[in-house]
């Protein structure tokens, strides 16, 4: 039943000493491996105790030691969240299906990530992945991008791959309107 959760990124330097400001995110080992990346793939930081407030088995997440105060100032940021999903599919879910279904996620990293993103011109992503034993079970996903000329700007999905599977998005428009989908496997 491994949980995984990390943050993609590409190795810029400068967003890269920003990342080393949060408590806890780029130790001297996950920083070797960022500097080992190729300039033109994305490097990849497990951020599971930073993302994650609780698993969804109930575990709680414990994030280092001044992690919480660093983040504070970051949680005004709107960001999209399983909640928003729900409401935007709000008639169109079946009984096994909710986006709820990944457990709980610290608002004020993802907030933090979407500064980042916003700050640096960059594409940034949070992927979390459940599996049981070597089965994916539930994946999602957090896409912030304000690349020059990026037409989706922010993007939430999650897919399951239990009971038939399903899989959903909400995006946000670099124009400020949402738009969600939801598809079933058949």
């Amino acid at each position: 039943m491994p949980i995984a959760c990390h943050l993609l990124f590409p190795p810029n330097p400068a967003l890269v000493a920003d990342l080393r400001e949060c408590p806890g995110l780029l130790d001297e080992e996950a920083l070797a491996e960022v500097e080992r990346t190729p300039r033109r793939e994305r490097a990849r930081v497990d951020v599971g105790d930073l993302a994650l407030e609780e698993d969804i088995y109930g575990r709680g997440r414990t994030p280092p030691a001044g992690t919480l105060p660093f983040l504070a100032p970051y949680a005004p940021i709107p960001v999209l969240m399983p909640a928003d999903l729900h409401r935007a599919q709000r008639h169109r879910w079946k009984k096994h299906e909710s986006p709820d279904s990944i457990g709980r996620f610290r608002l004020d990293f993802l907030c933090f990530v979407s500064h980042l993103a916003r700050r640096h011109r960059l594409a940034l992503e949070v992927r979390y992945e459940h599996e049981r034993g070597d089965f994916p079970y539930e994946t999602a996903w957090w896409v912030f991008d304000f690349t020059p000329g990026a037409v989706v700007q922010e993007l939430f999905g999650i897919s399951s791959h239990d009971e038939g599977g399903w899989g959903a998005e909400l995006v946000r428009l670099a124009d400020g309107r949402l738009r969600s989908s939801l598809t079933r496997a058949r």
